[in-house]
């Protein structure tokens, strides 16, 4: 039995197109798909092999949550850090520093996200995954490591620059305070050094003291004085001897002697014996009438001595004015000095507060996981490109096919006359 006719040589160009003439066509022509197949398959197995091998890197971000001024913390979204890094700016100056943007391989920030650079966020995680592919194992690390510290410093400088307004103006008057600080603590110990009032303060105390033991010097004069007059007072009224009068009438001789007659004033009218000893009294005046000249002599030696050396009277009116007026200046200084210190305190930690907040408002960016050294190249996956190949070839196989049925149907069309 004879095939059927091709709807190609169907001479009613009017007749409309059915699925099955679609098919049709493409067996009509299906070397031409096989063909194309073929040589696609082939042609993508053939760059497969000769293409260069390709070394992956991996690096793990990880993107903490922020928290409110109540402590809650906010849900993190790691899809943030994409943007930040696939930055063209960052991705310049990563190739920069690896010079890859020289030859051999003279990628630009375009080309190198296009082709080599993967970043994305794990579903369901606060991580982001950065892959880089590059020819050079050792490049593919540094690479990797590279874009993954410069996209945390990046964050943070975002981070900080959302609160910079106060965090900027908390840190120009904490630094002025620090410079008050340090310049009221360098003119305390300045004028500590030049004063020397500890030095100052024991002069006057030395003084002081001096002058209490001048004035008990006076008053001891004063009192030797006293005991000496009252003990000259004494000695004056005491005679040097005592003289004692006994009277003898006690004995039987002197009665006899008394009862024999006497004519005239020779009469015995009695008998007395008188004798004379050292006043023991006035003998111990006169040892403290000694001792008291000699100690008021001392005294009064002591006291001209102390005129003359210390100066006692003279020397402590204008040394404890200068000492006064030394401790007023270091009072003054001492309460600036304390006066700068709080300030310079509460302002630093008016800034630290602010900084605290806004890291805690802020998310927190660290890496997790350094990238590490490929030991394998990634596979040239042949079967793969050869089947996307293939299947591409197919289809353009197919393509041509239709359009040739187009073709074919165009050309059975009658022509029309001009004028008709």
């Amino acid at each position: 039995m004879p095939p059927p006719p091709s709807p190609f040589a169907s001479t009613d160009p009017a007749r409309e197109l059915e699925l099955i003439d679609y098919f049709a066509a493409i067996l009509d022509r299906r070397w031409l798909v096989a063909g194309l197949a073929l040589g696609m398959a082939a042609l993508a197995a053939v760059l497969s092999l000769l293409s260069p091998r390709q070394y992956e890197a991996a690096g793990l971000l990880s993107v903490m949550p922020a928290r409110l001024e109540s402590g809650v913390p906010v849900e993190a979204v790691p899809e943030t850090m994409v943007p930040v890094v696939k930055s063209t700016t960052l991705l310049s100056a990563v190739l920069a520093h690896l010079k890859l943007d020289q030859p051999p391989y003279s990628l630009t920030a375009e080309r190198f996200l296009a082709a080599h650079l993967v970043a994305e966020p794990i579903v369901r995680t606060s991580f982001v995954e950065v892959r880089v592919t590059l020819p050079d194992a050792d490049l593919a690390r540094r690479a990797v490591d590279e874009i993954v510290a410069r996209a945390v410093e990046q964050s943070r400088q975002i981070n900080q620059a959302e609160g910079g307004g106060m965090e900027a103006r908390l840190r120009q008057v904490a630094e002025e305070g620090e410079r008050r600080f340090a310049a009221a603590e360098a003119a305390l110990k300045a004028f500590r050094t030049r004063a020397q009032i500890e030095l100052l303060r024991k002069d006057v105390d030395a003084s002081l003291g001096q002058r209490g033991a001048f004035l008990q010097v006076l008053v001891d004069i004063s009192a030797e004085r006293g005991r000496l007059a009252r003990a000259e007072a004494e000695v004056s009224q005491r005679p040097e001897l005592d003289t004692t009068v006994e009277s003898i009438t006690q004995g039987r001789a002197t009665l006899q002697e008394a009862a024999r007659p006497r004519g005239g004033e020779d009469a015995l009218v009695g008998l007395s014996v008188q004798s004379q000893q050292v006043n023991t009294a006035r003998k111990e005046l006169d040892v403290q009438l000694g001792e008291s000249r000699t100690k008021l002599a001392a005294l009064e030696k002591q006291r001209d001595r102390m005129l003359e050396v210390a100066q006692v009277s003279s020397a402590q009116l204008p040394l404890l004015t200068t000492l006064y007026e030394r401790e007023a200046a270091l009072t003054r200084l001492q309460l600036e000095f304390d006066v700068a210190r709080k300030a310079f305190e509460e302002a630093s930690t008016s800034y630290q507060v602010a900084r605290m907040r806004t890291a805690l408002r802020s998310p927190f960016v660290q890496v997790v996981e350094k990238a590490a050294r490929p030991n394998a190249p990634q596979s040239r996956r042949v079967v793969r490109n050869t089947a996307v190949g293939f299947v591409a070839g197919a289809t353009l196989g197919c393509l041509a096919a239709l359009g040739a049925l187009a073709m074919a149907r165009m050309a059975l069309l009658p022509t029309r006359r001009p004028g008709a």
